[in-house]
């Protein structure tokens, strides 16, 4: 059956599943565990047309062929320069789109959910080793069972990593050079928001250690990984960010300098929740231009510093 509208069934799709539309407006879906595209929906077996004007951009970004759909999973995605193409639109699973990182290790900070899981599947899926450093080993071992009922022979796991205290910090980096494991990739992914204010067992305010002061320690302690692992391109540090790192910054001023009594409150007299937060983006984000400067790409050992920031308007898959 062909219909020009399609119900809420069709918006329904298998796992590996993914749906596009041809130049002409026919609805195509692409079966990724199998390499096999089809007309009809996998489910609900309907055809589709999108009338011209009602038309969305495809999820697959210009990667099929106007004329056979089939053309789509024999095109070489690393020979293919897509990287105007992004936009809000784009998923973790579109940009790694063809790629292979069975030869990749990766540790992510907060990937048990939102953001950080939807990177880790990604990653995952594309053959990467994949480390989630979790402060709640049950939640981190449910989220890698989640990803491994996707894909076969996917290569994913947790380690315990609670940045509300450095001690434990200490213990994952160490713990992770003593396997004398490569990383070529270290996401800065974990962040939280909170209301009032807490501070950690090393006595600094929650998020300006959560956000910022314990992920540059892990970065720190994890440089050596990062310098020895060989690779053909640069290792990574990626930290994700937002736009929160441009309200005003009580504890970082052009004309003042650092204030360190306000850079880390710990006196409900100078805490507000929302500048704490940008705060503690600022800082990491400081960080990685210092990071960035340390090691300009000198050598090939020299790691490349990234920020990738969310306005809130990305999609996290």
């Amino acid at each position: 059956m062909t219909s020009t509208e399609s119900d809420d069934s069709d918006d329904e799709l298998p796992t590996l599943w993914e749906k596009g539309v041809t130049g002409s407006g026919q609805v195509f879906y692409i079966d990724h565990e199998h390499q096999e595209t089809q007309w009809e929906h996998p489910l609900t077996k309907n055809m589709t047309y999108i009338p011209k004007g009602t038309r969305k951009r495809s999820e697959l970004n210009k990667r099929y062929s106007i004329v056979d759909p089939r053309i789509i999973l024999k095109q070489d995605a690393s020979t293919e320069d897509l990287s105007t193409s992004y936009g809000h639109q784009s998923t973790a699973l579109h940009i790694l789109y063809g790629k292979d990182l069975s030869h990749k290790t990766a540790i992510i900070t907060g990937g048990t959910t939102g953001i950080g899981f939807e990177v880790a599947r990604s990653l995952a899926k594309h053959g990467c080793h994949v480390i989630i450093g979790c402060r709640n080993l049950t939640k981190g071992e449910a989220a890698c069972a989640k990803i491994r009922q996707e894909q076969k022979n996917i290569d994913i796991s947790c380690r315990e990593l609670n940045l509300c205290s450095l001690r434990s910090v200490k213990q994952f980096s160490e713990k992770y050079r003593q396997d004398r494991l490569p990383l070529h990739l270290l996401i800065l992914n974990a962040g939280i928001l909170k209301t009032k204010l807490d501070l950690t067992e090393d006595g600094n305010e929650e998020m300006f250690q959560v956000n910022y002061l314990a992920q540059v320690y892990l970065t720190m302690s994890l440089l050596p990984s990062l310098l020895t692992t060989k690779s053909k391109g640069p290792t990574r540090v990626v930290a994700v960010s937002c736009e929160a790192h441009r309200v005003e910054s009580p504890g970082i001023s052009t004309v003042d300098g650092i204030k360190i009594e306000r850079l880390n409150s710990r006196s409900p007299a100078y805490f507000d929740h929302l500048l704490a937060y940008g705060q503690s983006k600022l800082c990491l984000i400081m960080f990685i231009a210092e990071l960035k400067r340390n090691y300009p790409l000198a050598s090939p050992q020299d790691p490349t510093a990234l920020i990738l920031y969310m306005t809130g308007n990305e999609k996290a898959a």
